[in-house]
């Protein structure tokens, strides 16, 4: 029995990373502070299909970016213990876990697209930069 029925199975991350490209700027010129989530979410997304398609994911291809990541996670967490506020580094911690995280499943995913793949990602996020710089300039005219 499988979880997921095989018609809504993708063969690439590439339309994920297509969606991140064209909403994280819209996302940017909205609500500036939830820009996290949508990659947040899209690493979740590349995660859910690796898993349906029954891929483990590991940071193999970013080695060096990975125990750079690691380190500062470390440290976040180790500098809870001379914290004023503990709950506060443990949440700064966490926050810097996820945002590693984060990053390297999303370059994880871009370095293994295909050239087309690159060319159809670099529209997509040509398409959200104008959007989001539209939206930006309306929403700038509106105010004044």
């Amino acid at each position: 029995m499988t979880v997921f029925p095989n018609r809504l199975r993708f063969h690439s991350d590439s339309l994920v990373l297509y969606v991140l490209g064209l909403m994280t700027p819209i996302v940017a010129s909205i609500a500036p502070l939830q820009i996290s989530t949508v990659a947040v979410l899209a690493a979740l997304a590349v995660l859910l299909r690796r898993l349906a398609a029954g891929h483990i994911w590991l940071p193999l291809n970013v080695t060096k970016l990975s125990g750079v990541l690691l380190a500062l996670v470390l440290w976040g967490a180790i500098t809870t213990i001379w914290s004023l506020d503990y709950l506060l580094g443990i949440g700064t911690a966490s926050r810097l876990l996820l945002a590693s995280l984060t990053l390297l499943i999303l370059l994880d995913a871009v370095s293994e697209l295909d050239a087309e793949s690159q060319k159809q990602l670099f529209i997509w996020l040509s398409l959200g930069a104008a959007s989001g710089i539209t939206l930006t300039l309306v929403s700038v005219f509106y105010i004044y």
